[in-house]
């Protein structure tokens, strides 16, 4: 199957797609189909012929952007920057508790969807009334845990590299305070929690599944998975 790896407004991770052409080079800016849902990416992997056992890719691309293509998801990613800001804007004079991070516009504008992270679970009836209002459009609010909200938007480490989770990280991995000890690594909360709050997922690269210390530090192990992850 020919397969290209696509960056999409909105997500920190390239998605991988079917394409038909090889036609396709880095940086090139394509159409789409992500499921009923239509949007303008860009190509970040050269288009390669590999086996794919897992069903069908979660994308296809249907064809090259065009110019007007790109000045209508230019619009989008705009009204959605107002999405989140105005919606966010109404929660906190609501009083509820969660944080929106990105929206998505869907059925020509008839639906909002709306990614957000809380501690716990939220009432949020009120606030969907309010936006539904608001919007003029059926609004749904989706809840996402908060190193899913970490691996959506994306960032820099204390390592100073991209997150692993939204760099190549499938799964989230239990992680301890003990892994931490027995790397000898500072037990403090503020050096070996990532950008989402929580410990490091990388604090478990160099730890084997009897809990020992396997090799010369996460810092090691986290260059090789990156490596492995970009051949």
């Amino acid at each position: 199957m020919l397969i290209v790896q696509v960056e999409i407004p909105g997500r920190a991770r390239s998605i991988t797609c079917r394409v038909e052409s090889r036609a396709f080079e880095i940086g090139d800016r394509c159409v789409v189909d992500t499921g009923g849902r239509r949007v303008v990416g860009t190509v970040s992997r050269v288009p390669l012929d590999l086996p794919w056992e897992q069903g069908k890719p979660p994308g296809r691309v249907i064809r090259p952007a065009r110019r007007r293509d790109d000045e209508g998801a230019a619009h989008a990613e705009a009204k959605a920057s107002r999405l989140v800001e105005r919606a966010q804007k109404i929660a906190d004079e609501l009083k509820v508790p969660l944080k929106i991070l990105r929206s998505e516009v869907r059925n020509d504008g008839n639906r909002v969807v709306l990614i957000f992270v809380a501690d716990g679970r939220v009432d949020f009836r009120e606030l969907v009334r309010r936006l539904a209002r608001e919007f003029k459009a059926r609004v749904e609010l989706r809840q996402v845990g908060v190193r899913d909200g970490a691996m959506l938007q994306g960032g820099m480490g204390h390592c100073g590299r991209e997150l692993c989770c939204s760099k190549f990280l499938t799964s989230f991995r239990p992680v301890s305070m003990k892994m931490a000890k027995v790397q000898g690594l500072p037990v403090n909360p503020a050096r070996i929690s990532g950008r989402c709050g929580r410990l490091m997922c990388c604090l478990r690269y160099e730890i084997d599944e009897s809990g020992k210390f396997t090799g010369a530090g996460c810092r090691g192990s986290c260059r090789e998975k990156r490596a492995e992850s970009e051949e």
